[in-house]
């Protein structure tokens, strides 16, 4: 069997159709490949990402729920969240306290207790970040 060339799709085509036509249903929301109702940005706790997969950790269930997306394509979808390692995404609401256990490295503690290390090339641009979503809750 021959495939002709009108036959294949171009890769980039197929890229991009997905990415024009995001899973984001209202101002927000965000659909989730997986999930049968639409999920706020307030109620997502953090992402972790896992190869081509993220753990998407929500304030209502207790397990994680994994997605069949990367952290980049969360990344351009929740433009609120921060980047905090390389396979690390929070959400700025949910921080409670930065702590600083030695010169080198700073973490974010969640209110739900989790602790994240930042990573030392993103410390910068986190807490310029933090700094801002602070301002934009507490005027």
């Amino acid at each position: 069997m021959q495939l002709l060339d009108s036959d294949i799709l171009p890769t980039q085509t197929l890229t991009n159709h997905f990415l024009q036509s995001p899973l984001i249903s209202r101002a927000n929301q965000i659909r989730l490949p997986g999930l049968d109702r639409p999920i706020t940005h307030n109620s997502i706790i953090r992402l972790m990402g896992f190869g081509n997969y993220t753990w998407v950790y929500l304030t209502e269930p207790s397990k994680p729920v994994l997605i069949t997306q990367t952290l980049k394509w969360f990344e351009h979808q929740l433009s609120d969240f921060i980047r905090v390692h390389k396979s690390e995404m929070i959400n700025p609401l949910f921080v409670q306290t930065l702590n600083n256990p030695n010169n080198a490295t700073l973490e974010v503690c969640l209110t739900n207790g989790y602790t994240a290390r930042i990573s030392r090339r993103r410390i910068h641009m986190v807490t310029k970040k933090l700094a801002r979503a602070n301002q934009s809750v507490n005027p």
